[in-house]
Order: C-alpha cells, then structure tokens, then sequence
C-alpha cells in the first residue's frame, strides 16, 4: 500500500471526502481542460457523420501516426510508412503485431522522445491478459480521452459531466477492514458520489440505498456486477433510485443484468467497451448496438492465420490507437475476442461499424465470508512489479491461491518484498478473514478454449 493511501485510510471518515475532492480538483484540471471543450462538440458531430468522411478522418489521422512513429519511436523505427492518407490502412497490415514482452520489458522503446517527456500520466494496466504493463500518456491525450466518454458514453445516454452521478469501483476510498458506514466519499469537482465495490455485503444494503437516495444521481456508472448488487440491494430495502441512465463498463454485461438495472432503475441501460491503454472505445446507441469509434482507433478482428475476420465469424482484437501520440499502441493485441456484425444501417444514424459481440472478460467473481463478492482485481498488479502474467484462484474452502509468472525487469528480479507488497495489496482489498497463498508457476494455463481469465472461482 502506498503511503499516501494509508495515510488516508487513517484520517477520519468526515476527511476522506474532503480529500477526494482536492484530488478530484486536481483530476479536473487535468481532464477538462481545453482540448476537451474544443473536441466534444467535434466528436459528437462526427458521432452521425456519413461513412465516408469517417473513412477519410480515419485515414488522415492513422498516415500521421504512421509516419511520425516510424522516423520517431525505436520500437517503430524504420517501419513502412503510407504515401498517402489513402494508403494508410493498407500500410498499417503490413505493421507487426505489437512486441508485448517488449512493451513490458522496455516501455520507452514505444514512446516518442519528445512527446513523452514532461507532465505525462503513467498507468499501469493488465487487461484481459493479465499482464502488466506500463502506460505514458500526453495531455492532450487525456483530454481526448475523457471527451470521447463525454461524447459517446454520456451524452448519447442524455447525460453529462456537469450532473450528479455515482460510480461504483474499485478505488479504496475506504479501509477494506471497515464494517460500518460511510463505504463512499463524495468527490464535489467531480459532481461524483464514489461507492467502494469492496463492501457491497447484504448488511450494508440500506446504507448503500440511503447514500445514493440522498445524492440523487442522475446517472450510475460502474461494473456490470455492482450494479447488479445495488438493483439487488434497492428490491431488498425498497428504496428506489429514478436515474436518467445506468453506464456498464469494464465487465460483460449479460442479458439478465441489464434486464434487471432497466427494470428496478426504470431507465436505460448502455454497455461500453475501452481500455485503460486509450486504444479503443466503443459506445451503445439507442438501438442498443454497440458502436466502434472508428475515429478513436483503428479496430481490427483477426482469424488465426492473421486474416481480417468476417461479419459472424469471431476473431482476436488487434487496435491502434490514433489519440495517444507520446506512446502511440500500434496493431496491439488486447487478449479479447469479438465478432462484427453484418454491415447494415443502424437506425440509429450513427455509420461507425457495430459489433456483435465481445468475449474475453469473463473473469469470476470471489466470494468473501461475509457474502461480499469482490471483482476486477487487477488493480493489485499494477504497482510496477516484476510480473510476466498472475491469476487468483478461489478454492472451494474460500481460501485464495495467487499463480504469479514472474520475469526480471529493468534488472529487477522478484524477491519476497515483492510476495510482500502484493499480499498487502491483496489484504487491502480482501481483509484479513480469508486465507492468502503464493504459487509461483513457468506459465499460467489457459482454460479448454485457450482463453486465459485473471480471476477463476471454483464451484463447489
């Protein structure tokens, strides 16, 4: 755990907000700026702009990235580069797939010299594949990034960033041990009521339905699962939100969940599908079609052999990023699988191809004694450590097993400061009540269909 965060966990409860709202002052300059006035108006008109255009914005946008990447970034150095716009797709199927053990190994390999220097933001990511990975990225793409989801995951839901909304995550805004209320902070720059996913027990179902009751939030956003826990938790205790909308990300989001947020919430219900790479973002219309912004990203669906997949034929998802110039992912595999739908107008209006479906975040959920049920724990991974790929394991006692591929980075090894800092982590977010053991394996292995989950529960 960072010193900064226990620091935090230790203030009273009546500070943990105020906290949270400087950070989230902070957090506002940073994304809200004015690149980000300038581009939602732009990226909501090309939300219904014809096929062509977008073809042609695409195309522009991808040869300038191609030719800057390859005179300016090692790992791209040399690379083929288009002599037109026109011929920037077909210069990019001759790009490689992305070197992943390269890009963990020796990120500043894929960063420009000059771009990346100065106030970037780095991330650190798994994904799907459960591997670690770090992330460099520019201002302006950060505000890019949040005008996108302002343009496409918000507004086309009838919502936007100056109403009052409540998320639902995975941030430790409160101590993992605590067992009475407040299990959320209030984040005012933000207009943000932020629920901890980590405490979602039935005995807290009032309190959690009382916080939200009194926030009033036009909008809910969080994983499919705690969302689903809250519609459980307001038929449980009565207490009824009337929200304008109700955003899933991160997680699939199965038929019967959204038939349960629409019904107990009585609003829409929109999916949304990104990464935390800035690579990709696709949006649900009102048809409930989910949408590719194919002026985001390039997004490509392979076959084994490396072919373009057709419509109903499912493949893995290669992207491009085409925001992001200080650390530019090109033809990146994410460890997803999706499928294109049959090319036909959507009634929607939008041209942006739509896709049918999208596999690969399946992980399980763990269980906890006291009937929490915690997800989307790759947050635990990402604090630098010299990890090739890990998985959590429930056992059908409850107890956990940790399977950690390690590899050394940048010189560094993996020791038992490093076990260390990661049952830390792990404790943080899982308490003390559930057994915690280490394994460490060549490789994590794949299930029956060779997909790999980071997160596997076993039945009883």
């Amino acid at each position: 755990m960072k010193p900064s965060l226990w620091l935090y966990h230790h203030l009273p409860p009546v500070a943990w907000s105020v906290a949270a709202s400087l950070r989230a002052w902070q957090l506002s300059g940073r994304r809200f700026g004015s690149i980000f006035a300038e581009a939602v108006p732009q990226i909501v008109r090309r939300t219904g702009a014809p096929a062509a255009e977008l073809r042609a914005y695409q195309a522009e946008r991808l040869a300038m990235l191609l030719t800057e990447a390859a005179a300016s970034i090692p790992a791209y150095r040399g690379l083929p580069v288009p002599t037109a716009p026109g011929d920037a797709l077909e210069t990019l199927a001759r790009w490689p797939l992305l070197d992943l053990g390269r890009l963990r190994a020796n990120p500043a390999d894929y960063c420009h010299p000059m771009r990346a220097r100065g106030a970037v933001i780095r991330l650190f990511t798994s994904g799907t594949t459960g591997t670690p990975k770090q992330i460099v990225r520019d201002a302006e793409a950060e505000q890019l990034n949040y005008a996108y989801s302002e343009a496409r995951w918000k507004l086309t839901a009838g919502v936007d960033r100056n109403d009052r909304w409540a998320m639902i995550g995975g941030q430790l805004v409160v101590p993992a041990a605590r067992r009475r209320p407040p299990f959320w902070v209030r984040a005012w720059p933000l207009h943000q009521l932020y629920l901890s996913s980590y405490h979602l027990a039935p005995e807290h179902a009032e309190a959690y339905m009382r916080a939200l009751a009194g926030w009033r939030p036009a909008y809910l956003l969080g994983y499919a699962s705690s969302l689903d826990q809250l519609a459980a938790f307001s038929e449980s205790t009565g207490i009824r939100l009337r929200p304008r909308a109700v955003i899933s990300n991160a997680e699939p989001l199965y038929a019967h969940v959204r038939e349960r947020l629409a019904r107990v919430f009585g609003c829409a219900v929109r999916d949304t599908y990104g990464s935390t790479e800035g690579a990709l973002q696709a949006f649900e219309c009102a048809q409930g079609r989910l949408h590719v912004s194919t002026d985001f990203g390039v997004f490509e669906i392979l076959t084994p052999e490396g072919a373009p997949a057709p419509p109903g034929v499912p493949g893995r998802v290669v992207v491009t990023g085409l925001t992001n110039r200080a650390m530019p992912l090109v033809r990146y595999e994410i460890g997803d699988t999706a499928t294109w739908a049959a090319p036909e107008p959507c009634p929607c209006g939008s041209s942006f191809p739509v896709l049918a479906a999208v596999e690969g975040r399946t992980d399980d959920l763990l269980l906890l004694p006291d009937g929490r049920r915690i997800g989307r724990l790759d947050p635990v991974f990402k604090g630098g450590l010299p990890i090739r790929e890990a998985q959590i394991v429930q056992r059908r006692d409850g107890s956990i097993d940790v399977r950690i591929a390690t590899e050394e980075r940048a010189g560094i090894a993996w020791t038992e400061a490093h076990e260390r800092q990661l049952l830390r982590e792990l404790r943080a977010r899982l308490g003390d009540s559930i057994a915690i053991r280490f394994e460490r394996v060549e490789r994590v292995e794949r299930s029956a269909n060779g997909k790999f989950k980071a997160v596997v529960r076993e039945r009883a």
